[in-house]
């Protein structure tokens, strides 16, 4: 019997049909970790983390100063969103994407951030299908902010996604989208937030 792939697992899950309907094109659901997961997570954590946010920290050093000095790194600094994207790399097992999305996450909600959304979609792009986690943070909200009238975005609102195309890891992105506008204190830099994160748990 041929081993079954990724597509076919995910049309077996889609109902099983090459071209889904239109109820069935998107697969829509909470972002759920396994117990196994959670305990590989712990182990990369304990032995490998520090390796990766210090690739992190290099690669964002170099595409900073330099654009396009990165193959696999793109900084995003834009006047309302601020991030950056890597694209995977050989030198880094795909799994590691996954438990660095959570990370960084955990890192930033450190940082007086609570998450928003957590959730997981798949759905058909061309010939092929494409699939995203997220995790989105906003800042807490302080009673006392709010008396006086202004809330403090601290840097903005946090996306953090990693995108696969048939089963294959393309990227992980994470983007401070901030708010200009008098209700809100200025937001604080994408780099001080980078600072923060980049020294680990």
């Amino acid at each position: 019997m041929a081993k079954s792939t990724w597509f076919d697992q995910l049309q077996q899950l889609l109902g099983g049909k090459s071209s889904p309907s239109a109820a069935q094109q998107l697969l829509h659901e909470p972002l759920q970790r396994s117990r196994r997961f959670e305990q590989e997570l712990q182990l990369y954590v304990q032995h490998q983390e520090a390796t990766h946010l210090e690739l992190l920290r290099q690669n964002y050093q170099r595409a900073s100063l330099r654009p396009g000095s990165v193959a696999k790194f793109v900084v995003l600094n834009g006047e309302h969103a601020a991030g950056f994207m890597w694209y995977a790399e050989a030198t880094v097992p795909e799994k590691h994407y996954d438990f660095m999305l959570d990370r960084l996450a955990s890192l930033v909600a450190d940082q007086g951030y609570v998450e928003q959304q957590n959730e997981r979609k798949i759905w058909p792009v061309g010939d092929a299908w494409q699939e995203l986690h997220k995790r989105y943070l906003k800042p807490k909200m302080r009673s006392e902010e709010l008396a006086n009238g202004l809330v403090n975005q601290l840097f903005g609102n946090v996306l953090l996604e990693t995108v696969r195309r048939d089963g294959q890891l393309k990227y992980l992105k994470l983007q401070c989208n901030v708010y200009q506008d008098h209700q809100y204190t200025p937001a604080k830099s994408f780099e001080s937030l980078m600072e923060l994160v980049l020294k680990g748990g």
